[in-house]
């Protein structure tokens, strides 16, 4: 004890020596009490009593004279369950990261006999995250003859806020009754009070560890100060904000009272000033603590300010202090700057034992970063990132107008000089941004000098932006020379508005468009060996601004005006679409110019869970893979912000590489090292149903949104899949769609499955490994069948899983790779779904989940044609109704009942709203009460648009917008109020398919809630709950066209020698369909025999198959001929075999020669899979020709054909045109196709 006291006295006397006794006494009372003092103030029971003890559980605590240490213990009794025991609470006195030993003795009550005499002591904690019980000592073994030392140690951590935390002591044995005393809890790193200012007097003659906020320029000084012989001086202050500030990040304990002294100075400006003190804190959102309110200084003395702060407990991203004063532009001196109080061990280090990113990519591009000139000092942990990962840099602000020319021709350089220094020093190279934008300029560019109330002239704001842009250009090209490590300059910022027009800036309304060739003229004329680049966010959308952009840099460079390239904010989400990403990088490079990602970061969204942080790896990935593969058009990548303290956006949030700490996330390993990632498991839908497996891919597969494997684990271009999924008791089928355009026998779909979805570090005996290679070989264990396409290669798979008897909403492991050869003779590139560390083969771990659900979400549109009045006329009235009820954005607001119809040249929709609210006043129509239509004509569900997808709104007042890429010509739309809400009524004309009944369309509706400020509030939809619909159709329902007229009311044509004939409707039906034809207009000709050709003619147009420029396939048959390319098509799908080298075109048709083409047909339509029945039923079946007996048995049995009278087939006989329509017909019939 007396050492103790020693070290606290010796301790305490340097720090009066140094600050005195006035701020110190609180303290050094603290630090004492700290150091000596056990955090169980009741240990030892020599109060007797058990106070601060509580109980975990019902056990009786009561003090007794049998002991350890001194006169008293405490007897635990009356347990009857292993946790019970005494407890201890222990918050608010640790603190967060720190460690501290553990000790109490123990003895067992005598007589027990007890076979499980162990003692376990458990630390239970509540935070943000839930229940935790946390071990630290396990089952240590007592007896009753003596007391036995339990040790252990604790380190306290949480998430968030800590709202419990209590130390209890319990057993194994339910029952065991037992002492304890000398109980001890003390922190492992004694406590420090000091000044957590290491440069508080600036005798260093520097600004170690100060920086100035805004833009303001510190510097240490010689001959003005309180006390030796330097101060700081504060110039350059535009705001009140702006002073000197001091990083405490890391150095400060929430919780703990801390005092603040310093003195302050100024020689200009009013008589007397209001100087003062704030604490900037940021946790979820920027906290600012006043440390005192304003206190008046007088001109040319030094005085004093004196305040105090604590933090509140919780977890900070960033702590630092700052003074300011009433006067924005007041230039002052500070000096003898303390901050008292205890020293936190918390200090924030970077990892310096991981890859360097600029070196991982230092074959593709440099990897670049924005910073701010403050956190550039050696010191900072965050200069020391910088250093350590990236090789060029970009400044946040320093470089922006308002910061150089903050007034006209009064140009200040110090912290942009500071970046440029560092960048030297570094070895790294820099992009200068930016030199025109539309915020960040100061108000008198756009002023007339004499009255500054009235706008600058043309000429006055050309000559100041040529002024502006040769100086800066001039002062880095004089002043560092070939140094220089500026590389390019965003010459204009931001100059298209979110609509892809020009922006409506000032820049525009006073000189007109010409302001930007304008702005890139002078610049080259300043420096014509400096790059320049325009630049822009949300053009990585391959919408309606990545195509502004394209023709505005298009229009630039066919005038012959100096720009090098287009810089790609990329701004984007965890929700982004890659796809989109690439294809705009693609169609910006194509103008010929340099591409370069100039402010990454990728929006959390508000959601920064652990399971966030693994989606926000993988999109990383692809990322950078996606970035790799175009490096011939991309030569830079900037991150905006070095970590995700110092990020731009709202908290919470993490879009960056490195978090709050300064440590590297999972998105940095995804990208840096995929082997030490931890990808995220993805989920899916699996619909219930059953397809067919066959040559023909069965349609249901249309209503199926795909997963993609997508991901790649080798190379970085190469084949991918889209994969999709359904379900029955029996198997799980896939649907695999490769795109791969370099076939090779090496090509193949590796599909792993985990079937109890236990996610195991090893196989087990239900985990599956098939293989399917592209020439169909593989598994024999699984049904499969592969065929190629213009794109690659389609395989349908059907994987047995009746041994574990599924059930809805039962979850199955499932993971999938696409192996690519691409000539080589080797896997050139590998893809996959999840598990990008490619470790299937191993263990299930990192397999996504195929969740076992519904069939897929449907709704019918009959067929009619409504009139566009904002009205529901009565034709809506046998519309089926379908009602939005899957929310995307909160959970209650304005829904709607939709109801939907079609004709041959629009779809039309009628949504009801309900909404007593209604607001338009937000400048984006997407956030106004609206109604969106989503629509995928082709129903390819790509997670891009293509060229058939459309989105279009329409608000209450019938104000139309529409997404980037939609065809919005021939759109109409109309809406009325209603008591509840209103009413939208749209026409959206069909601009890439002929559509008829059964069609099915990829469809989405989505109501739009403004509140009374015009903030959206809601979004919900009928269908896709991911609020990706905007850019993404893989998520939308599915809606049939039904109900066209059928039979005689579709007749177009008349012909006058069928008005008897019993085939008449059926003729007439197939005749306004165009599948069958006349001889003449007004003669069809019934009776007569249909020759080989005509009925070939008749299935093609049954069929929608086009016809081929004929090859001389056949000598019968010559190029010209009516049926020639008939004849070609028919014998390429196999329609037709032909007669060895005929085909016989003219030769009247014989009955089973027509039933086998029909039969073909019918197969084709329907992926039917011919049965082997033999002899048919008819009695004359021997006098069918063996080829055709099993073919017309089977369309007997499905009653595509018929007997004549007798039941006598008559197979060589000639069949008529009445009897070729009549057969069509029921194809038709039989298909549904009517």
């Amino acid at each position: 004890m007396k050492s103790i006291v020693n070290r606290v006295v010796s301790i305490v006397t340097a720090l009066i020596m140094i600050f005195g006794t006035s701020l110190l006494s609180q303290h050094i009372r603290a630090f004492a009490d700290d150091t000596n003092t056990n955090l169980v103030s009741n240990g030892d029971f020599e109060t007797g009593t058990i106070d601060g003890w509580i109980k975990q559980g019902n056990p009786t605590l009561e003090v007794t004279t049998e002991q350890a240490i001194g006169q008293y213990s405490m007897k635990v009794t009356g347990r009857t369950q292993t946790y019970e025991g005494p407890a201890y609470s222990f918050l608010g006195k640790m603190q967060k990261g720190e460690s501290y030993n553990v000790s109490l003795k123990v003895r067992l009550v005598s007589g027990q006999n007890s076979s499980n005499p162990f003692i376990t002591v458990t630390m239970f904690r509540e935070d943000d995250n839930g229940k935790h019980y946390d071990t630290i000592v396990w089952q240590k073994q007592v007896s009753e003859d003596s007391w036995t030392t339990v040790s252990g140690t604790y380190t306290l951590d949480y998430t968030g806020t800590l709202k419990t935390l209590y130390m209890y002591v319990e057993s194994p044995d339910p029952t065991l009754e037992y002492y304890i005393d000398d109980v001890v809890v003390t922190p492992q790193n004694p406590i420090q009070v000091g000044n957590v200012i290491t440069n508080g007097t600036f005798e260093n003659g520097n600004t170690s560890g100060w920086v100035g906020t805004g833009s303001s320029v510190v510097k240490a000084v010689y001959g003005v100060a309180h006390s030796g012989g330097y101060s700081l001086l504060t110039t350059g202050r535009t705001a009140n904000w702006n002073g000197p500030s001091y990083d405490l990040t890391g150095k400060i304990v929430p919780g703990q009272q801390y005092n603040v002294d310093f003195w302050v100075k100024f020689v200009n400006g009013n008589d007397t000033e209001q100087i003062k003190a704030t604490v900037k804190a940021t946790s979820n959102k920027d906290n600012y603590i006043q440390v005192n309110d304003f206190v008046n200084v007088n001109k040319g003395e030094w005085t004093e300010i004196k305040g105090s702060f604590t933090l509140p407990v919780t977890d900070y991203s960033g702590v630092s202090i700052y003074v300011e004063s009433q006067n924005p532009t007041l230039e002052f001196y500070i000096d003898d700057f303390s901050v008292i109080g205890e020293i936190s061990n918390n200090q924030i280090t970077i990892q310096n034992d991981i890859p360097d990113l600029y070196s991982v990519f230092k074959d593709y591009f440099p990897i670049g970063v924005a910073v701010d000139s403050s956190r550039l000092n050696d010191a900072d942990p965050h200069a020391q990132l910088t250093a350590k990962h990236f090789n060029m840099l970009v400044a946040e602000n320093a470089m922006k107008p308002e910061s150089l020319q903050p007034t006209e021709g009064n140009f200040t350089f110090d912290n942009a000089d500071k970046i440029v220094d560092y960048e030297i020093a570094h070895n790294m190279k820099m992009r200068g941004h930016t030199l025109l934008w539309h915020n960040q300029v100061p108000d008198w560019f756009f002023q007339d000098p004499s009255d500054p109330s009235k706008p600058a002239s043309r000429d006055l704001l050309l000559q100041r932006l040529r002024t502006h842009i040769t100086t800066v250009l001039d002062h880095f090209k004089t002043k560092y020379g070939s140094q220089n490590p500026i590389i390019g300059w965003d010459v204009v910022n931001e100059v298209l508005d979110d609509n892809g027009n020009l922006r409506n800036s000032k820049w525009l309304q006073i000189i007109g468009p010409d302001y930007i060739e304008k702005a890139f003229e002078y610049a080259h004329e300043a420096d014509p060996s400096m790059k320049l680049f325009i630049n822009d966010y949300n053009i990585e959308n391959n919408g309606v601004k990545t195509q502004a952009m394209y023709d505005l840099v298009k229009k630039l460079k066919s005038e012959g005006v100096p720009i090098n390239g287009i810089g790609m904010q990329m701004h984007i989400s965890i929700n982004s679409n890659i796809d989109n990403i690439k294809a705009s990088i693609e169609k910006l490079a194509s103008l010929g110019v340099e591409i370069q990602v100039t402010e990454l970061d990728m929006n959390m969204n508000g959601n920064v869970s652990n399971d966030a942080l693994l989606k926000q790896a993988r999109l990383y990935k692809q990322l950078f893979d996606l970035f790799k593969a175009e490096k011939q058009y991309i030569t830079a990548v900037v991150f905006w912000g070095v970590s995700d303290d110092v990020s731009w956006l709202s908290k919470p949030n993490a879009p960056l590489l490195f978090d709050s700490k300064l440590q590297a996330k999972p998105a940095y390993w995804a990208i840096v090292d995929q082997g030490k990632a931890i990808p995220d498991i993805q989920s899916a839908k699996a619909l219930e149903g059953s397809p067919t497996i066959g040559a023909n891919v069965d349609s249901s597969w249309k209503l199926v949104k795909p997963l993609y494997a997508n991901t790649y684990v080798k190379g970085t271009i190469g084949a991918t899949a889209a994969v999709k999924s359904m379900w029955d008791t029996k198997n799980l089928y896939l649907l695999v769609q490769v795109s791969d355009n370099t076939p090779s026998n090496n090509d193949g779909i590796e599909i792993f499955v985990d079937k109890n979805d236990n996610k195991s570090t090893t196989y087990e005996s239900d985990d599956e490994h098939y293989i399917v290679k592209r020439d169909g070989t593989g598994s024999s264990n699984i049904t499969k069948y592969v065929m190629s396409n213009a794109d690659g290669y389609v395989a349908q798979i059907a994987i047995p899983i009746e041994d574990i008897s599924p059930v809805l909403n039962d979850k199955i492991g499932f993971d999938i790779r696409i192996n690519d050869d691409q000539g080589s003779g080797n896997i050139n590139a590998i893809t996959v779904w999840n598990d990008y560390t490619n470790s299937q083969d191993t263990n299930t771990a990192y397999f996504g989940d195929l969740v076992l659900s519904k069939p897929a979400q449907i709704a019918t549109a009959i067929y009619g044609t409504p009139v566009i009045d904002g009205k529901v006329d009565g034709i809506w009235n046998n519309a089926e109704a379908i009602s939005t009820n899957t929310w995307v954005l909160g959970s209650n607001g304005a829904t709607a009942t939709a109801k939907m119809m079609w004709d041959d040249k629009y779809l039309y929709i009628l949504a009801d709203v309900t909404d007593n609210n209604l607001n338009k006043s937000s400048v984006n129509p997407y956030e106004q009460d609206s109604v969106e239509v989503f629509v995928d004509q082709n129903n390819d569900k790509t997670t891009y648009y293509e060229n058939d997808d459309g989105q279009f709104r329409v608000n209450y007042d019938n104000e139309q917008s529409f997404g980037g890429s939609t065809n919005s010509n021939g759109f109409k739309s109309a809406t009325s109020l209603t008591q509840n809400g209103y009413i939208v009524e749209e026409a959206i004309p069909w601009t890439s398919i002929t559509p008829s009944n059964g069609t099915i369309i990829g469809f989405d509706l989505q109501v739009n809630d403004a509140d009374e400020n015009g903030k959206r509030t809601g979004i919900v939809t009928w269908c896709d709950p991911s609020g990706n619909s905007w850019q993404d159709t893989s998520g939308f329902g599915n809606l049939m066209l039904t109900g066209k007229p059928s039979g005689v009311l579709k007749k177009v044509v008349a012909f006058n020698d069928i008005k008897d004939n019993w085939a008449k409707d059926v003729i007439e039906v197939l005749a306004s369909r165009h599948i069958v034809e006349g001889m003449t207009d007004t003669q069809y000709e019934p009776n007569k025999t249909v020759t080989r050709a005509e009925f070939t003619a008749m299935i093609l147009r049954l069929l929608n198959i086009k016809e081929e420029a004929y090859s001389g396939e056949f000598s019968d048959v010559k190029s010209g001929d009516w049926y020639a390319n008939a004849i070609e098509a028919a014998y390429k799908t196999g329609i037709i075999e032909g007669d060895g080298k005929n085909a016989r075109p003219n030769d009247s048709i014989t009955r089973e020669e027509m039933t086998a083409i029909a039969m073909r047909a019918y197969e084709m339509l329907t992926q039917y899979e011919e049965e082997n029945i033999g002899a048919t039923t008819f009695s004359d079946d021997k006098s069918i020709s063996d080829w055709a007996r099993n073919v017309v048995a089977n369309a007997a049995k499905l009653g595509i054909v018929n007997g004549e009278p007798n039941n006598v087939f008559a197979p060589k006989g000639n069949a008529t045109r009445a009897e070729a329509a009549a057969i069509i017909y029921g194809l038709l019939e039989k298909t549904n196709k009517l």
